[in-house]
């Protein structure tokens, strides 16, 4: 989960999405991609349309605070996604 990285591991991620690049002709492409998932709160449930979240919204903007704008900045797009019963995930 993005938002539970370290803030020493969070620094040296940034720095190898920023600095790290392969040469193919001619172009300076990213060498790795980064797949990340992270709740939209500490119990996940913000925004559910069947829960309600159990954290107060100072909380939860610090929690999604966690992640820097160096990575955010690297990220291309993000998909949400609804939360499922146990029975439906395993289907």
């Amino acid at each position: 989960m993005l938002s539970k990285i370290t803030s020493g591991a969070t620094v040296g991620l940034e720095a190898t999405l920023v600095d790290v690049e392969v040469d193919i002709a001619g172009q300076g492409l990213p060498s790795f991609m980064l797949v990340a998932a992270s709740n939209p709160c500490p119990c996940g449930y913000f925004d559910d349309p069947k829960r309600a979240c159990r954290f107060l919204p100072g909380t939860v903007s610090r929690y999604q605070r966690r992640i820097s704008g160096p990575i955010l900045d690297q990220i291309d797009f993000t998909i949400d996604v609804p939360s499922s019963r146990g029975s439906e995930a395993r289907r």
